[in-house]
């Protein structure tokens, strides 16, 4: 079973690959002690304001 996070991050991948099907996107989640993240990775393509709007 993926966790609440890992969950998070496939469905921004998949919004992600939707939006800008040219650009290739890294997504890794994270879990530790105090929280956790959400990491996106990739080059050239949108820019970083036009992912924020997505992942936000």
């Amino acid at each position: 079973m993926l966790s609440s996070v890992a969950q998070q991050a496939k469905a921004l991948r998949q919004q992600l690959k939707a939006v800008f099907p040219l650009c290739q996107f890294r997504v890794r989640s994270s879990n530790y002690s105090l929280g956790s993240s959400i990491r996106v990775c990739w080059i050239d393509g949108p820019m970083v304001s036009e992912v924020e709007v997505i992942a936000n």
